[in-house]
C-alpha cells in the first residue's frame, strides 16, 4: 500500500505564519518556511555579537535594522565572490572584475552607447571610460559610428573579446560556489528575492542619472 503524504504539518507551519504577522501569501509563507532552517542562524560568538550590535543600535528605527543585516550579509557575500575569483581575473589579464562584467553585458546587448554601458554597470562616468579605453586598447570591443544617429558611437564585441569571454566563464566554473549550502529551491527563493530588489533599485538609480543630466 503506497504510503500517504499528510498536510498537517504543513497547515500547522501555516498557522504558525500567520500567527507572527505573516502576509497569508503562498510566496511569502514560502520565504518565510526556507528561512527557518537552524542551521542558519550565526554560529560563532562573533557573529551573535554582530546582531546584538544591530538589534541594539536599531531597536527604534524599524526597518532600517533588517536592512542593515541584509546589506551586511550582502556586502560579504560579494567579498567571498570576488576573493574566489581574483587569481582566475588576474591570470586571464583582467585589470579588474568590472571588465569582465562590462564584456558579458556588451555581448548580452550586442551593442552599445559608453555612457548607456557605463550606467548599466553602475559605474562613474570617468571609472568607466577608463575601463572602456583599456579594453579597446586590448582589441576586446571596438567602437563605430551609430548608422541612425552619426553623433553617436557604438561599442560591439570583437572576437577577440568574445573568445576572452569564453575563456572566462570556462574558467570561472571551477571558483567555488557561493551558494553551495544552499537547497535548490533556497536558491530560487534567493534569486527571485534579489531580482525582485535589482529591479526596484534599476528604476530608482536610473530616475536619478536622469535628474543629472
Amino acid at each position: 500500500m503506497e504510503k500517504q503524504t499528510s498536510y498537517i504539518p504543513l497547515i500547522e507551519q501555516w498557522e504558525l505564519y500567520l500567527n507572527a504577522g505573516g502576509v497569508p501569501d503562498v510566496e511569502h509563507f514560502a520565504v518565510w518556511v526556507l528561512t527557518q532552517r537552524k542551521d542558519e542562524m550565526p554560529s560563532s560568538e562573533k557573529k551573535k555579537q554582530l546582531m546584538e550590535y544591530f538589534d541594539t543600535h536599531g531597536a527604534e528605527t524599524g526597518n532600517i535594522v533588517s536592512s542593515a543585516k541584509a546589506g551586511y550579509f550582502i556586502s560579504r557575500l560579494q567579498k567571498f565572490t570576488k576573493h574566489a575569483s581574483k587569481k582566475i581575473f588576474d591570470s586571464l589579464g583582467y585589470s579588474s572584475s568590472e571588465e569582465f562584467a562590462m564584456l558579458a553585458l556588451l555581448d548580452s546587448r550586442g551593442e552599445c552607447g559608453k555612457k548607456e554601458l557605463i550606467h548599466e554597470n553602475l559605474l562613474e562616468v570617468t571609472t568607466g571610460m577608463d575601463i572602456l579605453k583599456r579594453m579597446l586598447s586590448m582589441g576586446w570591443v571596438i567602437e563605430q559610428v551609430n548608422p541612425e544617429d552619426k553623433r553617436q558611437r557604438l561599442l560591439r564585441i570583437t572576437e577577440t573579446g568574445k573568445k576572452k569571454l569564453f575563456e572566462t566563464y570556462n574558467n570561472l566554473s571551477i571558483v567555488p560556489d557561493v551558494l553551495a549550502d544552499l537547497t535548490s529551491d533556497e536558491r530560487e527563493v534567493l534569486t527571485k528575492l534579489l531580482m525582485h530588489l535589482d529591479s526596484f533599485h534599476t528604476t530608482r538609480y536610473q530616475n536619478e542619472v536622469k535628474k543629472k543630466r
